[in-house]
């Protein structure tokens, strides 16, 4: 049974009350669930005395407040969100979760925020109480709000955040990160066979962009003499003049690996085969080249 007030949705399979929940209860508050799913907890409002640090303080009109301190946080959650931006983004590409997945991640830590929410006005009313301070309810309204829009998580998953959807996760990839976007080449106009081309230039300016990379190789470029240890150290590359003329040239492996998408068992073989030409840089070290992230 659904848990939001008012919604008589029923169902035992979770991925199908998934879909009814993004469908019908995209943005919604610990207001909006069903009195008998929330489960309050007592939040003790007992006045404890301290009178060695309130002695001076008659009222609280006494208190002298700084109008200059910039109270917006913006500025304080932006780096959080680069750092959240780039874990999200190392979950998709480097560790194959699906989009479908992160998307529940993300609702799941929304609810998360939005329910762990509701106990912060009575936590600042009792902070308050606690240390003989009487303020007007508007104000604690307000501290809420602040601290609420503070707390990055709820900022970058909320139905405003960059991160809520799967179409905004990809927008503020490419517009923060760096994206290469691939061109697409068709071969076969009358068979709509095309192939998407990622280009050769663009991506090995940001990878020279990595200082490691450039001094790896500056310090491999002229070979290691007598001693066959590279490409490098071979007849026939010394012997080509593009490679040899003094300047300092960025040499390319190429290779090209064949696959199937669908069960190669199964009766789709030999139906659904893709060709992928992979390139590395080949002045870095060998046990670079290896690396999953060397490969482009």
């Amino acid at each position: 049974m659904c848990v939001f007030d008012g919604c008589e949705f029923k169902t035992n399979i979770y991925g199908t009350y998934a879909t009814h929940r993004s469908r019908k209860h995209q943005s919604y508050s610990c207001d909006d669930l069903k009195a008998d799913v929330i489960v309050k907890l007592p939040v003790s409002t007992s006045v404890q005395q301290n009178e060695s640090h309130f002695s001076s303080l008659e009222s609280i009109d006494d208190v002298e407040l700084d109008s200059t301190v910039d109270f917006d946080c913006k500025g304080q959650t932006s780096a959080y969100v680069e750092i959240i931006g780039s874990l999200l983004l190392k979950l998709e590409s480097i560790y194959n979760v699906t989009g479908k997945c992160l998307d529940d991640l993300v609702e799941q830590l929304q609810f998360i925020c939005v329910s762990s929410s509701q106990y912060i006005p009575n936590l600042v009313r009792s902070i308050l109480t606690q240390n003989n301070c009487t303020v007007e309810e508007n104000v604690i309204s307000e501290l809420v709000e602040k601290l609420q829009l503070c707390n990055p998580l709820t900022s970058v998953f909320g139905p405003d955040g960059p991160f809520h959807s799967k179409y905004k996760r990809g927008k503020y990839f490419k517009e923060n990160f760096h994206f290469i976007e691939p061109v697409e080449y068709i071969f076969d106009p009358l068979d709509s066979g095309t192939f998407q081309y990622v280009p050769i230039l663009q991506s090995s300016q940001q990878l020279l962009n990595n200082k490691d990379t450039v001094s790896n190789i500056l310090t491999r470029h002229s070979g290691s003499g007598s001693q066959l240890s590279s490409f490098k150290d071979g007849k026939y590359f010394k012997l080509n003049e593009f490679h040899t003329d003094g300047e300092l040239r960025i040499s390319l492996i190429l290779y090209v690996d064949d696959f199937e998408i669908c069960n190669p068992l199964g009766t789709s073989r030999k139906k659904h085969e893709v060709t992928a030409v992979y390139w590395v840089l080949a002045d870095v070290p060998s046990e670079m080249r290896s690396q999953v992230t060397s490969i482009n």
